[in-house]
């Protein structure tokens, strides 16, 4: 029979190294059993903060919310702002593929969102 082929590390002139014997992985640390107090304490535990905050009236914001349109810093609404501003990234899509009468037409439907509203 031909002789065993040399190890790895013989390959490149490394001295032979024995495998490792195996390790089982390290198994995290078991988490600590929460804090509980005697078994003949007379004190009952407190309420969770939700139980107390489900007795209080509900918030009146949120009946304001759908008459209220909520507005940028210089008057126009957030809503009319956003719309303009994907009008605008889609013109500057259509001037990546050098679409130039499209990216025209956007940059125009943005402008008139802007200068449309009064302020």
């Amino acid at each position: 029979p031909p002789p065993p082929p040399p190890p790895p590390s013989a390959l490149f002139g490394l001295p032979p190294t024995p495998p490792a014997p195996y390790q089982p992985p390290a198994q995290p640390p078991m988490p600590s059993p929460p804090h509980m107090p005697p078994s003949g304490s007379a004190a009952p535990p407190a309420p969770p903060a939700a139980t107390a905050a489900a007795h209080l009236p509900p918030a009146t914001t949120s009946s304001l919310a759908s008459h209220v349109k909520p507005t940028s810093a210089k008057g126009l609404p957030i809503q009319v702002i956003a719309d303009a501003q994907k009008k605008a990234k889609y013109a500057v899509s259509a001037l990546n593929f050098e679409d130039v009468s499209s990216a025209v037409q956007y940059l125009n439907e943005a402008l008139h969102l802007l200068t449309a509203q009064k302020h």
